[in-house]
Order: structure tokens, then C-alpha cells, then sequence
């Protein structure tokens, strides 16, 4: 595989359901090959932490970085 195939494939990965307050995270190591259950973190250091820690476990079960994909549940972008 090329590196721009190992790019396009994003495997693994971790995608994170952004909420106001708190981040719901599931990880990928092969699309649709879920990595353990879902779970929710808070948005301060220690659910920071928490998803850090996750991040680094999958790291090393896959043998490297997972792409981190974000979907907003809310409209926090949106100032107006």
C-alpha cells in the first residue's frame, strides 16, 4: 500500500460526536471493525486525559496514529 492509499483508508481511526460539555469517542482499527465500546468524556483535563490515553492505546494496538474525525452534534460555530 502507498502512503497516499494508507492516508485515503484512515485505518484506524477514532471519531468523536462532539456535544456541548462532553465528547462521545469509538474507535476503528479496520472500517467497521469496532475497537472496544463507545464511551463519553468531559471536557476538561481529566476527560481530556482519559481521551488521551485512549488515543495512545490505539496508537499502539494498531501500530500507528489513529486519524481523529470530529462531528459537531450542535451549531458552536455558529456566533450570531
Amino acid at each position: 500500500m502507498t502512503k497516499r492509499e494508507e492516508v485515503l483508508s484512515m485505518d484506524p481511526f477514532l471519531g468523536l460526536d462532539i456535544a456541548k460539555g462532553e465528547s462521545q469517542v469509538q474507535a476503528f482499527l479496520r472500517k467497521k471493525h469496532p475497537y472496544k465500546k463507545s464511551f463519553k468524556f468531559e471536557h476538561h483535563l481529566e476527560g481530556l486525559d482519559v481521551f488521551y490515553k485512549f488515543y495512545k492505546e490505539v496508537e499502539v494496538e494498531a501500530g500507528k496514529d489513529p486519524v481523529v474525525i470530529f462531528e459537531s452534534t450542535g451549531h458552536y460555530h455558529d456566533r450570531s
